[in-house]
């Protein structure tokens, strides 16, 4: 089209740009030598992003880390149930082939809340069990 009868000659051109799953927060690529594109992430409610893995943060109790928990985890598609059994604060619990891509995967991270007190009869059942 004409640009107000100026002479000028708008020009549309379509270039592909291809984004690889787990691409870091701020990349630039470079198009045709013509123009950079920044990448820029949005952050996401429920996961965060570590490369290409996705990192779901689950909540639960003292008791919910020693005895389990069964709960859903969302998932691009297709949520699924998980059930942890003895969770250690410290270690990553890894769901194969469910991160960005097939190659990434899902890690839970696990929050526990612990008891401000036990009771005196608690702690003597604990040492008991423990």
């Amino acid at each position: 089209s004409s640009c107000n009868q100026k002479g000028c000659i708008e020009t549309v051109t379509n270039y592909t740009v291809h984004i690889k799953p787990g691409t870091p927060n701020g990349t630039i690529i470079p198009v045709c030598d013509k123009f950079d594109v920044r990448i820029l992430i949005e952050t996401d409610p429920v996961f965060e992003l570590d490369g290409i893995d996705l990192v779901y943060t689950v909540n639960m109790t003292f008791k919910e880390s020693l005895v389990g928990k069964t709960f859903t985890v969302p998932h691009l598609g297709c949520n699924f149930e998980y059930t942890s059994k003895f969770i250690k604060p410290t270690k990553k619990y890894i769901v194969k082939g469910k991160g960005l891509s097939k190659e990434g995967n899902l890690v839970l991270k696990f929050v526990i809340e612990y008891p401000d007190k036990l009771t005196d009869q608690q702690i003597e059942v604990l040492k008991v069990v423990l």
